[in-house]
């Protein structure tokens, strides 16, 4: 009996030694893509997962930001941003059949009232679809939970409005996320139909939302990484793009100088213009002063 035993514990400690503990990091790879017509050619592919770049200058050079507050950080395109931000690749165009995904992390709140992030197909500041995760304000609760949201000639949640009323294709999206937990999105526009989907770091699907395009609504735009609110980290991104209504967007190259004087190349000082010639001095007053 205890030569048995000594023998079982033996086995035990083996199996155990052999076992390395699991170390915990931020998701790059997202799952298949299940959720567009794989027959389709696109004509705009774009793979991020931002660890290719040395800082916020090198960023700049693939990225457009709405906001100095977005900024490289730990391998990912971080927002801490009170307003609404879009960021997006500077040479994505304008498509009707669009393809964003995203893996994204919210981690803390900055402000009391509404906040969300996610991903989005964006025309413009005015019409965009927005695939996020919702925090209420405060003072209703923080409650939870998942939309898929369009703005439509600055009108909020158009898909609801009388005028502009959309068929809902299906709508799960009593979901609880959690803080500091990595969820991949995937948001579809296919001429015909906008659809959302939220998975979470294993691949089950968390919400599931869409809607017919039988009505006036958002039609066309470029995929785009959205925050409001929240402290949150964009891990990696993929677009795609077809039926492009417009050429793809070349932007002036960054130039470390100013009438000749060289400038000191500092991660988040200064910033590439976003805008055809926005004057670099302009931009460094800018810095200076947030």
């Amino acid at each position: 009996m205890p030569r048995t035993f000594t023998v079982f514990y033996l086995v035990i400690v083996s199996i155990c030694s052999c076992i390395s503990p699991q170390t915990e990091t931020d998701p790059k790879e997202m799952h298949q893509d299940i959720t567009f017509d794989k027959n389709i050619e696109f004509e705009y592919v774009f793979a991020d997962t931002f660890t290719t770049y040395g800082n916020t200058l090198e960023l700049d050079q693939v990225w457009h930001t709405d906001s100095f507050v977005c900024q490289l950080e730990q391998n990912s395109l971080k927002s801490t941003e009170k307003y609404k931000s879009f960021s997006y690749p500077l040479n994505s165009p304008i498509g009707t059949q669009v393809v964003a995904k995203a893996i994204i992390i919210a981690n803390t709140s900055i402000k009391k009232e509404w906040k969300i992030t996610g991903v989005a197909i964006l025309k413009d500041h005015k019409n965009y679809w927005q695939l996020a995760l919702v925090e209420k304000p405060d003072a209703d609760g923080k409650g939870h939970f998942v939309e898929l949201s369009e703005m439509l000639n600055a009108e909020w949640c158009a898909q609801y409005n009388e005028n502009t009323r959309l068929t809902p294709l299906i709508n799960q999206q009593s979901f609880n996320w959690k803080y500091n937990t990595p969820y991949e999105f995937h948001l579809v526009l296919t001429g015909s139909e906008i659809k959302g989907y939220v998975f979470d770091a294993s691949g089950i699907l968390k919400a599931e939302l869409g809607y017919v395009l039988d009505n006036h609504a958002v039609a066309s735009g470029r995929p785009a990484f959205v925050s409001e609110g929240f402290s949150a980290r964009c891990l990696s991104f993929e677009a795609k793009a077809a039926g492009n209504q417009c050429a793809m967007r070349v932007w002036p190259t960054y130039s470390n100088s100013i009438w000749g004087w060289a400038l000191p190349n500092i991660n988040g000082l200064l910033r590439k213009p976003h805008g055809q010639g926005s004057p670099t001095c302009f931009i460094l007053i800018l810095n200076a002063i947030a």
